[in-house]
């Protein structure tokens, strides 16, 4: 089976999902946006743990949570998808929603302060790091880093517990690199995402 017809069958899966909301995975709300300097594409997750944002980005779009590989890579996706993230808003107020990347620690769920020991999920290398002064701190449990939005400076990294801040609504950034013809595989999973949104927000 090829990847595009792999692609296409989750997407199809996500829309029956998304449709009767029984799935316990958080689900693609916004995006995918794509960044010419990376040439990769970037999708706004439902708020959920760390665990299970990794595990969404996996099954339904065939990628991994966000790697940062550079200041650049950094400024695109809290100014892009960062704003999608607060569009969606956030029970703390306005413009502070915190987004889940894909490091963490080899100690998790127990928090770890020895920078070396986080690694990204991705695989790929750890060139590059934007951590709050006193981070990581080592909290426990912990160890699943967060882009804290409301933090100075905004979106710097924060080792955080698995099932993130309540008030902050994480949500996982998933990084791909498709296949041509994938985006147009994607959009039934979106448009599904967005009707599950909808329906939750008329009940609520």
């Amino acid at each position: 089976m090829s990847r595009v017809t792999r692609l296409y069958l989750l997407s199809f899966v996500t829309v029956l999902l998304a449709a009767t909301q029984s799935f316990a995975l958080p689900i693609p709300v916004a995006g995918p946006v794509f960044n010419p300097a990376t040439g990769h594409y970037y999708t706004l997750l439902s708020p959920g743990s760390w665990t299970d944002s990794e595990a969404a980005a996996i099954a339904f779009l065939g990628g991994h949570l966000v790697t940062i590989n550079d200041a650049a890579e950094q400024a695109f996706v809290q100014g892009t998808i960062g704003a999608l993230a607060n569009a969606q808003g956030c029970p703390s107020g306005p413009n502070i929603c915190n987004l889940w990347t894909g490091l963490r620690s080899s100690t998790a769920p127990v928090g770890s302060a020895v920078e070396a020991n986080y690694s990204w999920v991705s695989g790929e290398a750890k060139t590059y790091t934007n951590w709050l002064a006193g981070e990581p701190s080592g909290d426990n449990p912990g160890g699943y880093v967060t882009m804290a939005a409301g933090s100075a400076p905004a979106y710097g990294w924060n080792d955080i517990i698995n099932t993130g801040n309540p008030n902050r609504l994480d949500r996982g950034v998933v990084e791909t690199a498709p296949e041509p013809g994938t985006l147009l595989l994607l959009g039934p999973a979106l448009v599904g995402a967005a009707v599950a949104t909808w329906r939750r927000r008329r009940i609520s």
